[in-house]
């Protein structure tokens, strides 16, 4: 599996998306078939009552990216025991995600929400840095 998060964050609203892509594959049920790639998206504008669970700031990106990639595996269960390639533009959430740690709270919510799923869907993440405008 491919995975892309991003967030946005302007004129005081947040938005996240992602894409994921499922490669072609041969069918399990039917030997010899293949099934063909597929591409998997989601776009949100973030409601008021979510910012408001954040810490007080001016701005929220370093959330919204995190937000953005554990929404992705909330919202895809097909994820489930794949091997992920997951490329996010913020190094901060990347961080975060490698070490399970965030010094700030709601951040910290994020993460810990995000390893506590993990340990259940028992997906293979890898993390990779991937430049704005290349994302």
């Amino acid at each position: 599996m491919k995975i892309w998060t991003d967030a946005a964050w302007e004129a005081g609203r947040g938005s996240v998306a992602f894409v994921v892509y499922f490669p072609r594959h041969r069918d399990p049920l039917q030997p010899g078939r293949w099934v063909p790639g597929r591409y998997v998206h989601g776009f949100a504008d973030v409601p008021g009552a979510v910012l408001e669970r954040f810490v007080q700031r001016r701005q929220y990106i370093g959330q919204l990216e995190l937000l953005a990639a554990v929404a992705v595996y909330y919202s895809v269960p097909e994820l489930r025991g794949r091997r992920v390639v997951h490329w996010i533009d913020n190094t901060s959430a990347i961080s975060c995600l490698l070490h399970g740690y965030s010094g700030k709270p709601d951040s910290a919510l994020l993460v810990n929400a995000f390893h506590l799923y993990n340990a259940g869907l028992k997906a293979d993440i890898r993390f990779e840095y991937v430049e704005s405008k290349a994302n």
